[in-house]
């Protein structure tokens, strides 16, 4: 019952915006309908608390004349208790049911309505909650007053205001109702929805639900009891509020929030969000102005604190500064063009000894150098106070797209405690154009934050060794990669022949900086030039380069590394993907420094009569690209030579031939499993039972017969696909040996006979033209690669079992949609 009001309640608000457009500015209808929520909010909570109070004596707020003397015992006591218990107070005839009464009946309702919005700031002067309602209702008055002002003759203005006042008079706010309290999350709905549709800038005052509950959960997670929690940043307070309902949900409370909001609408917001979601007065305090420039609670240190500052926004940063006691003892000042490490320093300064903080910024705040990199190190070595790392996905904030980072960081960590990484990048679902976080993606995060395991493409626990070694740079990807680029770079690794990928610059004698004129003492030959952002590696004897800072040059030892060579694999797949692994990814830019370049560019380097070899393979064939173009356009004067020179390349093309189909099948193992490919280790071996059960005697076990035939069966009844047997689920070429040695006595043909028989048996003769199958040898591995084609009957495995492949996997179907599948793919109507 709760859910569905809920939902009806945010249609019916949302179906008032919509209304609205067309006569109203976007600003000026956020300001109308979450003002105007606000104060019918007030009023009929004031109205309630007031019946309650007059209850005994049997006498209704709503019914009090304040022009009659005789109510003005009641009106007196009313207005004392609320302002005391409820921080405000209001008269009968300022209620929004009473003004929207008014306009609905052609009274003027403007005036009245802007009186009414100031009496309510007004009754709190002097009071305890004056700092709560001061000015809240500012940027409505404001926007009124823009409206009277406006070129509409007065009747025309009065009537859309009191198109607003009526919509909002006609939804229950269940106000009465203490059980259930729909408008809170009603509210937050709106502001999200408003936050969307403001693009670039609603993320100036609303945290995406998920990750709020998220930052939310990584501040609470030891805690029953939170003092108080802290936001620097706070827009419209959405995670203040977040943070109060994580200790709701596991029995715990908040004693206090405090925030500081530098934009004045937003400001008025966050406190009119605290008020309506039942935070009281005295809970809360939210104030305005620069948190960085005049921080408003800086005497005070906090249990919690949470935060999604504005991203890389220049600030004061001015040298005097320095002595600030927030940004002093760490040797440099956050930059004036990125203030990222100036709120860290703020926030972690206002955290108490047993607190936690945790923080949204971008990613360069992980690696970036100068200033930035000196503050880091201090946090990392002398602070030790950083204790988590967490990568979240491209594209889940509102108006920007940028992938960013969790910072969580505490201050009683114990020395030389682990840092944790976690690379949640790829734990998101799409939904018009956005990513979005689901609770089971926050759950995983929270899971390996709280467990601190090493998990295999997802968390790391690194050091305080590893980060030194890596110069305190704090990249994830550095210490854990779950994206999709990571697992195609492993799998090009497993496939490299022969020599094993090392760092490069064990073989560079001098890195730097590319200059005009650059002395590079007589080795010319053999350097090249890596640019530091976009561009093609070059090698430096064959380049005229027009802006030379823009390169590093390698200068290498011609004794290990030749510079063609380097050149050659660089322009590779292989040599492409590990120079992208090296590059530093800052908002949307991606760059490449010496220190990364020298600590992750990896090359397989062979000896040098390889390397030439390879040089020289790479110059044959460009040779006779350049002669069989040439020899193209003059082979009609010589027919009777085009004979010979066929039977000449006939036997290069067979080669090429079976070297590019290798290629290609070596490019669908690294590209991973999908709708047309699948892996499987083994054809009939339970390699797992194998492994874990001691008393297990290896035999042909049908059930892993059937995984691979049913792959193939659903493969002939969909699109066609690939199966490769000998190869892991994580894209590594295993081979069949194993198999082969315990099955067939180690000969090959014996293993090939007893997959045939299977397929003859459980899948059937008449299906071989659409199956082709064959042996290929990966790195010393055998690997059976069966290539099967879409068929134009219908296949079951055993004569019974219908399977069709979808993406990733083998569904087996049943009933009405094995017949809807096969009217639809195989059965033709009759013309």
């Amino acid at each position: 019952m709760f859910e569905v009001h809920r939902m009806a309640l945010e249609k019916q608000l949302w179906n008032i915006v919509d209304a609205l457009r067309g006569s109203f500015s976007f600003d000026d209808i956020k300001e109308y309908v979450l003002v105007l929520i606000f104060y019918k909010y007030l009023s009929e909570h004031l109205n309630k608390f007031a019946d309650e109070l007059l209850e005994s004596d049997g006498v209704k707020f709503d019914a009090l004349n304040e022009a009659s003397t005789q109510d003005d015992e009641y009106l007196m006591l009313v207005s004392e208790c609320a302002i005391e218990q409820l921080g405000y107070f209001l008269m009968p005839k300022e209620l929004f049911h009473r003004i929207a009464e008014k306009g609905k009946n052609g009274g003027l309702v403007i005036d009245v309505l802007s009186d009414a919005l100031k009496q309510i700031e007004n009754s709190t002067v002097g009071r305890d909650s004056e700092n709560d309602f001061n000015y809240v209702f500012e940027g409505l008055r404001k926007a009124l007053s823009r409206f009277s002002a406006g070129s509409l003759d007065s009747r025309k203005k009065n009537k859309l205001i009191v198109q607003v006042l009526t919509y909002l008079d006609e939804i229950n706010f269940c106000v009465n109702d203490t059980e259930i309290d729909v408008l809170g999350d009603a509210y937050e709905y709106l502001i999200r929805q408003f936050s969307v549709s403001a693009g670039k800038g609603g993320s100036e005052f609303y945290t995406p639900p998920m990750v709020s509950k998220l930052l939310a959960k990584l501040v609470t997670s030891d805690k029953d009891y939170l003092g108080s929690v802290y936001d620097p940043a706070c827009g419209s307070g959405s995670l203040l509020l977040q943070v109060a309902k994580e200790m709701r949900s596991k029995k715990g409370k908040v004693g206090s929030y405090y925030g500081q909001e530098k934009n004045t609408n937003t400001f008025n917001l966050a406190r009119m969000n605290m008020l309506l979601q039942g935070v009281h007065y005295k809970k809360f305090d939210i104030q305005r102005g620069d948190t960085l420039d005049d921080p408003k609670h800086l005497n005070m240190r906090f249990d919690a604190v949470v935060a999604n500052p504005p991203y890389s926004t220049p600030w004061d940063g001015d040298e005097k500064l320095s002595t600030d006691i927030r940004f002093d003892g760490y040797g440099a000042l956050a930059p004036k063009s990125k203030a990222d490490f100036a709120f860290i320093q703020h926030m972690y300064y206002q955290l108490n000894e047993n607190g936690t903080m945790a923080v949204v910024l971008p990613h360069g705040v992980l690696f970036r150098g100068g200033a930035e990199g000196v503050i880091r190190q201090v946090l990392i070595e002398e602070k030790n106070c950083i204790d988590a790392v967490i990568g979240l996905p491209a594209n889940i904030f509102y108006g920007t797209s940028i992938a960013t980072c969790i910072l969580v960081l505490k201050k009683n960590r114990k020395p030389k405690q682990s840092i944790q990484f976690i690379d949640a990048s790829h734990l998101f679902e799409s939904a018009n154009r956005q990513n979005y976080l689901r609770d089971i993606h926050v759950d995983k995060i929270i899971s390996s934050f709280l467990n601190r395991n090493n998990t295999k493409n997802f968390s790391f626990l690194a050091s305080l060794e590893d980060v030194c070694n890596l110069k305190f740079n704090l990249s994830i990807r550095r210490y854990v990669d779950a994206s999709p680029q990571r697992q195609y770079l492993e799998a090009l690794k497993e496939q490299v022949q022969g020599y094993t990928p090392e760092i490069i610059f064990k073989h560079v004698l001098q890195a730097t900086t590319y200059k005009k004129n650059f002395l590079i003492e007589g080795s010319e030959d053999n350097a090249i030039l890596i640019p530091k952002s976009q561009g093609d590696v070059l090698l430096v004897s064959e380049s005229e380069v027009k802006s030379p800072n823009n390169y590093f040059i390698l200068i290498l030892n011609e004794q290990t590394l030749l510079a063609k060579y380097l050149i050659q694999y660089l322009r590779s797949e292989l040599g492409q993907a590990f120079l992208s692994d090296c590059a530093e990814i800052s908002s949307t830019r991606s760059h490449y420094t010496l220190d990364a370049l020298s600590n992750y560019l990896l090359a397989p380097i062979p000896p040098l009569n390889i390397q030439k070899s390879c040089i020289e393979a790479k110059n044959k064939v460009e040779e006779i690209r350049k002669k069989i173009t040439r020899f193209e356009s003059d082979i009609i004067f010589n027919p009777n030579l085009a004979k010979k020179v066929v039977y000449q390349l006939s036997s290069t093309t067979n080669f090429l031939d079976e070297a590019n189909k290798k290629e290609a099948l070596l490019r669908l193992i690294r590209n991973g499993e999908n709708d047309v490919v699948e892996f499987k280790e083994t054809f009939s071996f339970d390699i797992n039972r194998n492994k874990n059960d001691k008393m297990y005697k290896p035999s042909k076990e049908r059930h892993i017969e059937t995984s691979s035939l049913k792959t193939i069966v659903g493969f002939l009844n969909a699109s066609g696909g690939t199966l490769f047997i000998g190869v892991s689920d994580e894209c590594k070429i295993m081979g069949v040996e194993l198999e082969i040695n315990q099955f067939h006595k180690n000969v090959l043909d014996g293993f090939l006979l007893h997959f045939k028989n299977s397929l003859k048996e459980r899948i059937g003769e008449g299906f071989y033209p659409f199956i082709q199958s064959k042996v290929y040898d990966f790195n010393d591995r055998t690997v059976l690669v069966i290539e099967c084609s879409p068929t134009n009957t219908p296949c079951f495995l055993d004569n019974t079992d219908l399977y069709v492949r979808t993406n990733p996997a083998t569904d087996k179907l049943t009933g009405r949609k094995m017949w809807d599948y096969l009217s639809t793919k195989f059965i033709k109507k009759e013309d």
